[in-house]
């Protein structure tokens, strides 16, 4: 049982899913909602987590014990490691982690939906040179990666170990690499 994803949680579940969409390179579909939340407001999402509000309404140690019964979420971790928004930010560790899974989280139940079956995977590097949060396999050996940063204005050197990745994919397959670049804020 997936949790319920923010689309679906606020009523918008009628849009591609997002690989669908990253790997048409439809990247006219990425309009930055105008009330897109801050970095706090995104780990309060996280938090929140995707289980039907009615569980959810459970107060103090009653929902916490019920949190952490589960393991396959971002509220039912921060439960577990006994965090909260303002402790997540404070720390830099944990506040990427639950970021990226937080993401993760978003695209998993998206899978079920999309004609073909991407294969999801993280790399990284040797010695950690290089690392990705997201790639996604695609039919036809196409691959869409994704880097995930809780940042409010991203940079270009956000973005090396992509351009890596492509690089390395073209050198190796020439004739198939397409790379559709586009970054999204928290």
């Amino acid at each position: 049982m997936w949790g319920l994803t923010a689309r679906e949680t606020f009523g918008s579940p009628a849009k591609p899913p997002f690989l669908q969409t990253l790997a048409r390179a439809d990247l006219s579909m990425f309009d930055t909602p105008a009330d897109a939340p801050d970095l706090l407001g995104y780990v309060e999402l996280a938090l929140r987590g995707g289980y039907p509000e009615p569980v959810l309404r459970l107060q103090g140690r009653a929902r916490e014990r019920w949190l952490q019964s589960y393991l396959d979420d971002t509220s039912l971790i921060a439960a577990a490691l006994g965090v909260d928004e303002r402790a997540a930010i404070r720390d830099g560790g944990i506040l990427g982690r639950l970021i990226e899974s937080f993401v993760l989280a978003q695209l998993r139940p998206e899978l079920e939906l999309v004609a073909f079956k991407p294969r999801l995977h993280h790399l990284r590097e040797k010695n950690g040179r290089h690392e990705i949060d997201l790639i996604a396999e695609l039919s036809a050996g196409d691959v869409v990666a994704v880097e995930i940063k809780s940042s409010a204005a991203p940079t270009r050197g956000d973005a090396k170990h992509l351009e890596w990745l492509r690089d390395s994919l073209a050198r190796a397959h020439r004739d198939r690499v397409r790379v559709a670049a586009r970054c999204c804020t928290a």
